[in-house]
């Protein structure tokens, strides 16, 4: 999602993570919610961007828009909202759980892991625990 600053999040995690909630929320704060399931990254001189796609999730936000990409947050349900650091093999695989590697074609799978490791060197990351209210957004928005 890109926010109203121009900041751009992603929110990532299994099925029944919270997804739709998070994108809802951030609907609500008047965020662009670039797809509330699948996205695609990309490096583009240097730096991650996060493009929306036309698959969505049960929220059914869809955007055709693109930004650098300053965050990924990897979801659980929780009893209050908190933020934990996430980084090397641990955000790695995360992110490797939530995307969709090719298997079936070794060179595909090498590029998505070099891809997804590139990712997390570029990107800050970080287990986010939230309720579904808009205290979440605010938490986020301040850097934690």
């Amino acid at each position: 999602m890109i926010d109203r600053d121009s900041t751009a999040y992603v929110f990532t995690g299994q099925s029944q993570a919270g997804k739709s909630t998070i994108a809802h929320l951030w609907h609500n704060e008047g965020a662009t919610i670039l797809s509330d399931d699948r996205l695609v990254l990309c490096l583009r001189d240097g730096q991650v961007w996060v493009y929306g796609t036309p698959w969505h999730g049960e929220a059914e936000f869809a955007v055709p828009a693109s930004a650098p990409l300053s965050r990924i947050f990897f979801l659980d349900h929780g009893l209050e909202n908190r933020a934990r650091p996430m980084r090397g093999a641990g955000a790695l695989a995360q992110l490797f759980a939530c995307s969709f590697p090719p298997f079936y074609d070794e060179a595909g799978l090498s590029f998505t892991l070099e891809l997804l490791d590139n990712v997390i060197d570029r990107v800050p990351c970080a287990g986010l625990s939230f309720l579904p209210d808009a205290g979440v957004v605010s938490l986020v928005r301040a850097g934690t």
